[in-house]
Protein backbone atom coordinates (compact mmCIF):
# COMPACT_ATOMS: atom_id res chain seq x y z
CA UNK A 1 0.00 0.00 0.00
CA UNK A 2 1.00 3.42 -0.55
CA UNK A 3 1.81 6.00 1.86
CA UNK A 4 -0.92 7.98 1.69
CA UNK A 5 0.72 11.57 3.20
CA UNK A 6 2.45 11.46 -0.74
CA UNK A 7 0.75 14.23 -3.39
CA UNK A 8 -0.92 12.96 -6.91
CA UNK A 9 -0.09 14.99 -9.56
CA UNK A 10 -3.25 15.88 -11.62
CA UNK A 11 -3.68 14.62 -14.79
CA UNK A 12 -4.79 17.67 -16.63
CA UNK A 13 -2.16 19.48 -18.40
CA UNK A 14 -1.81 23.27 -17.45
CA UNK A 15 -2.76 24.44 -20.75
CA UNK A 16 -6.22 24.44 -19.86
CA UNK A 17 -6.27 27.48 -17.10
CA UNK A 18 -3.77 29.23 -19.90
CA UNK A 19 -6.49 28.52 -22.40
CA UNK A 20 -9.61 29.40 -20.50
CA UNK A 21 -7.39 32.63 -18.99
CA UNK A 22 -6.53 33.87 -22.45
CA UNK A 23 -10.55 33.51 -23.94
CA UNK A 24 -11.96 35.34 -21.24
CA UNK A 25 -9.27 38.29 -21.74
CA UNK A 26 -9.97 38.04 -25.14
CA UNK A 27 -13.89 37.77 -24.59
CA UNK A 28 -13.56 40.54 -22.27
CA UNK A 29 -11.89 42.56 -24.65
CA UNK A 30 -14.09 42.59 -27.40
CA UNK A 31 -17.36 43.16 -24.96
CA UNK A 32 -15.25 46.39 -24.12
CA UNK A 33 -14.57 47.33 -27.97
CA UNK A 34 -18.21 46.71 -28.94
CA UNK A 35 -19.13 48.68 -25.83
CA UNK A 36 -16.93 51.82 -27.06
CA UNK A 37 -17.93 51.65 -30.74
CA UNK A 38 -21.92 51.61 -29.72
CA UNK A 39 -20.82 55.01 -27.74
CA UNK A 40 -19.24 56.37 -30.47
CA UNK A 41 -21.90 55.87 -32.41
CA UNK A 42 -24.44 57.69 -29.75
CA UNK A 43 -21.83 60.46 -29.82
CA UNK A 44 -21.88 60.61 -33.40
CA UNK A 45 -25.53 60.67 -33.89
CA UNK A 46 -26.05 62.84 -31.36
CA UNK A 47 -23.75 65.40 -32.35
CA UNK A 48 -25.34 65.59 -36.13
CA UNK A 49 -28.88 66.49 -34.32
CA UNK A 50 -27.00 69.04 -32.49
CA UNK A 51 -25.75 70.52 -35.53
CA UNK A 52 -28.94 70.95 -37.15
CA UNK A 53 -29.88 73.12 -34.55
CA UNK A 54 -30.04 76.85 -35.40
CA UNK A 55 -27.61 79.04 -33.78
CA UNK A 56 -28.44 80.92 -30.50
CA UNK A 57 -27.26 83.91 -31.41
CA UNK A 58 -25.84 85.56 -35.00
CA UNK A 59 -22.17 86.76 -34.40
CA UNK A 60 -21.64 89.87 -36.23
CA UNK A 61 -18.06 89.20 -38.93
CA UNK A 62 -16.89 93.14 -38.34
CA UNK A 63 -17.01 93.77 -34.98
CA UNK A 64 -17.94 90.56 -33.49
CA UNK A 65 -21.17 91.97 -31.41
CA UNK A 66 -23.47 89.48 -30.70
CA UNK A 67 -26.75 89.92 -32.64
CA UNK A 68 -30.50 88.06 -31.32
CA UNK A 69 -31.16 85.61 -33.97
CA UNK A 70 -34.53 85.57 -35.74
CA UNK A 71 -35.79 82.42 -34.42
CA UNK A 72 -35.38 83.35 -30.61
CA UNK A 73 -37.90 81.60 -28.15
CA UNK A 74 -40.16 84.16 -26.48
CA UNK A 75 -42.55 82.92 -23.73
CA UNK A 76 -44.42 85.93 -23.80
CA UNK A 77 -45.46 84.70 -27.70
CA UNK A 78 -46.54 81.64 -26.39
CA UNK A 79 -50.30 80.55 -26.62
CA UNK A 80 -51.31 79.65 -22.84
CA UNK A 81 -53.93 76.40 -23.46
CA UNK A 82 -56.72 76.62 -20.96
CA UNK A 83 -56.38 74.65 -17.83
CA UNK A 84 -57.89 71.57 -17.70
CA UNK A 85 -60.97 71.40 -16.06
CA UNK A 86 -60.67 68.18 -13.55
CA UNK A 87 -64.33 66.98 -15.30
CA UNK A 88 -62.20 66.20 -18.15
CA UNK A 89 -59.19 63.90 -16.49
CA UNK A 90 -60.07 60.39 -15.84
CA UNK A 91 -60.30 58.83 -12.60
CA UNK A 92 -56.42 57.02 -12.67
CA UNK A 93 -55.50 60.83 -13.61
CA UNK A 94 -57.38 62.16 -10.64
CA UNK A 95 -55.87 59.78 -8.41
CA UNK A 96 -52.73 60.32 -9.34
CA UNK A 97 -53.24 64.42 -8.36
CA UNK A 98 -54.82 63.10 -5.28
CA UNK A 99 -52.08 61.25 -4.47
CA UNK A 100 -49.45 64.70 -5.12
CA UNK A 101 -51.32 66.19 -2.63
CA UNK A 102 -51.42 64.08 -0.39
CA UNK A 103 -55.49 63.63 0.01
CA UNK A 104 -56.63 61.49 2.86
CA UNK A 105 -59.59 58.72 2.10
CA UNK A 106 -58.34 59.21 -1.33
CA UNK A 107 -58.49 55.37 -2.27
CA UNK A 108 -62.34 55.01 -1.57
CA UNK A 109 -63.32 57.90 -2.72
CA UNK A 110 -65.35 58.09 -6.16
CA UNK A 111 -64.50 60.42 -9.09
CA UNK A 112 -66.93 63.32 -7.41
CA UNK A 113 -65.58 62.93 -4.28
CA UNK A 114 -61.95 63.52 -5.66
CA UNK A 115 -62.94 66.35 -7.86
CA UNK A 116 -64.65 68.00 -4.68
CA UNK A 117 -61.16 67.13 -2.99
CA UNK A 118 -58.81 68.14 -4.94
CA UNK A 119 -60.44 71.66 -5.91
CA UNK A 120 -60.49 72.33 -1.52
CA UNK A 121 -56.96 71.15 -1.38
CA UNK A 122 -56.20 73.88 -4.43
CA UNK A 123 -58.11 76.42 -2.80
CA UNK A 124 -56.55 75.85 0.81
CA UNK A 125 -53.12 74.72 -0.19
CA UNK A 126 -52.37 74.75 3.66
CA UNK A 127 -54.92 72.38 4.67
CA UNK A 128 -53.31 68.97 4.16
Amino acid sequence: MKDMNTSRRSTRSPGIGQILGASTVALGGALAGIYALNRLRRHSKTQALLDTLPPARDVGIEDNTAEPADDVYDPAEVAHEPATQLEDLRFDELYQLAQQHDIAGRSSMRKPELIAALRDAEANPDMR
